[in-house]
């Protein structure tokens, strides 16, 4: 892994909270008749993870651990002084997704008062009224801290698309894909700050879920792209796809 040595804390602040939205969860159980409120990231157990998520464990809390047959790496935090701690960094760097404001709401509640435990199927009937509010205020360029929060929720949810033909230097597909279940105001979010024209297409429905897939390709976008992560470094496995996404960009520059 080729993970930047000296990487300031308030970036990977940032950084957790776009990982925290593209494959986190802010969980509510019953333990022991009271409500347990869990913060956790899992994702496939690789090296560049497992180094990401320590990362993220010693600069702000928690810990993390390989499970479900070392299949996964999993970030906890579960203490109270933990979970204050995230707390008070989602207030300084408020949430931009519906599913994980509607969690943390509903955490928020439940630490207050356990016996609202009960109520956890009502968590996301807000959730439309969210994405409509969020679909016309929201502005990549008036969020502080969007590009190094893009970083970490690339992690996730973005695909670094690199096929390349029989033939030695052809290329077939270079686009960087990403996709988003609901918050379709989020791609509109991403596509504004690459400027790009690219179109926002409903892939499909999962359940209730519609999921929203937007594909960026093109030299200009690329480019933009290319800058982007010279400055918000991907911190995780994407980092290894992402480096071999570039090899033939740079050869254009």
């Amino acid at each position: 892994m080729l993970i930047p040595t000296l990487i300031p804390k308030d970036y990977i602040e940032k950084f957790f909270i776009g990982l925290l939205e593209g494959d986190g969860i802010i969980c509510v159980d019953k333990f022991r008749n009271k409500a347990r409120v869990r913060i956790m990231i899992s994702l496939k157990n690789l090296p560049g993870n497992v180094e990401m998520l320590n990362i993220i464990s010693t600069n702000i809390c928690g810990y993390a651990k390989i499970e479900r047959k070392d299949q996964y790496v999993t970030w906890y935090a579960g203490k109270t002084e933990n979970l204050l701690s995230i707390i008070n960094l989602l207030q300084k760097y408020p949430l931009l997704t519906s599913r994980k404001i509607c969690q943390l709401n509903y955490a928020l509640l439940c630490l207050k008062d356990p016996t609202l435990i009960s109520a956890r199927d009502e968590k996301y009937q807000n959730q439309n009224q969210i994405i409509e509010n969020n679909s016309r205020n929201l502005n990549p360029f008036n969020i502080s801290y969007f590009s190094a929060w893009l970083s970490g929720f690339i992690e996730t949810e973005g695909h670094f698309k690199l096929i390349k033909y029989e033939k030695p230097g052809g290329l077939r597909s270079h686009q960087l894909m990403i996709g988003q279940n609901n918050d379709k105001y989020i791609l509109e979010l991403i596509k504004l700050y690459f400027n790009s024209q690219h179109k926002i297409t409903q892939d499909k429905v999962i359940k209730t879920a519609i999921h929203y897939r937007i594909t960026l390709g093109g030299l200009k976008t690329k480019l933009k792209i290319y800058d982007h992560f010279l400055k918000n470094p991907l911190l995780g496995a994407k980092l290894i796809s992402y480096n071999d996404w570039i090899i033939p960009l740079k050869a254009k520059l």
